[in-house]
């Protein structure tokens, strides 16, 4: 049994969103030609130059908020760590599973079903998460 990510068929998605007239070998190629060997620390975007500085589980718990909040549409600040999963952020099993995959993905972690069980409130979440990544 895969990830949930891979149950799911994020694996899908994200093949999905080559250009379906390009072959992959035609895609990868273009990548690399894209890509100069002058390129600097300097040329980072100010994401990527943030993500450097970050320790591995703050990166995660970076991940993990983003795959939270844009599953949820609620604003930054008004996310607290109180708030609950089901009940105040409305989210349904595929929407939790969407952020877990999400999270899984990016991360290179996965959670069990057990565990996404016990989780009430963005504080399990994330301690979860930090869990996983520490």
């Amino acid at each position: 049994m895969g990830t949930i990510a891979e149950l799911i068929g994020y694996q899908l998605a994200v093949e999905s969103l080559a250009d379906e007239n390009t072959p992959p070998s035609d895609t990868a190629a273009k990548k690399n030609s894209d890509d100069s060997d002058d390129s600097s620390p300097t040329d980072l975007t100010e994401t990527e130059q943030t993500a450097a500085l970050l320790s591995p589980i703050q990166q995660a718990q970076e991940i993990a908020m983003t795959a939270l909040l844009a599953e949820t549409g609620i604003e930054a600040q008004d996310m607290r760590a109180d708030l609950t999963l089901r009940g105040d952020l409305d989210l349904d099993v595929i929407g939790l599973y969407a952020v877990i995959s999400a999270i899984e993905h990016e991360c290179r972690i996965s959670f069990t079903d057990l565990e996404i069980h016990k989780w009430h409130t963005v504080e399990d979440f994330l301690q979860a998460v930090t869990e996983h990544v520490s």
